[in-house]
């Protein structure tokens, strides 16, 4: 029969997750903005989500007197996958129902990428959540990771035999003792050999 050597055996495990953090762009003199060119935007400053580089691009009057909203990739890295959210902040922090969102997986094509809302909110609605002629936009971003870790799996190891043995009892008849009293002194003399 042939020899053969049992080699190590490994383990891969992918992890994939959704790594989420959010960014909150407060922009004042809104009115300001409107005199600007139509393909005009304010960026906010850089954030870190999932291990990217990201910022806000907002338009104020992007196309047909809507606004629009983007997000771009600072770092590089190509095909990073995020799901983008964002919301139109009241006076209190809260959300507005109003605001377009959806659960759809986007892919960046690289650094300087972007993608969003072309029609965002029209120039009209947007007066309503503005205070003092500011406005505040918050993004939440979760970005797709993925990993795989290898692991080596301890090497097989097996189960210990166990020895049997077997007593034999000789029954010797003791003048003056009881049957029970027979039994106890056998007993005692096994143990005694077992010892040596």
């Amino acid at each position: 029969m042939e020899n053969m050597r049992k080699g190590k055996e490994t383990i891969s495990v992918s992890t994939n997750e959704l790594v989420q953090g959010s960014h909150v762009f407060k922009v004042t003199g809104y009115s300001l903005l409107l005199e600007k060119k139509c393909n005009d935007h304010i960026q906010s400053a850089p954030f870190e989500v999932g291990g990217h580089n990201w910022a806000i691009n907002f338009y104020p009057q992007y196309y047909n007197e809507h606004s629009s909203i983007f997000i771009e990739q600072l770092s590089e890295g190509n095909g990073v996958r995020a799901k983008i959210r964002f919301d139109l902040l009241d006076q209190l922090g809260k959300p507005s129902v109003m605001t377009p969102h959806d659960n759809v997986l986007y892919m960046f094509g690289g650094k300087n990428t972007e993608c969003g809302y072309g029609f965002f909110i029209s120039n009209k609605e947007l007066p309503s959540y503005m205070h003092n002629d500011s406005l505040t936009i918050r993004c939440t971003l979760r970005v797709f990771k993925s990993s795989v870790n290898q692991h080596v799996r301890p090497p097989f190891r097996e189960a210990p035999t166990w020895k049997t043995f077997r007593i034999q009892l000789k029954v010797i008849p003791v003048e003056g003792l009881t049957p029970l009293e027979a039994i106890v002194l056998q007993e005692r003399e096994v143990t005694n050999n077992a010892d040596i």
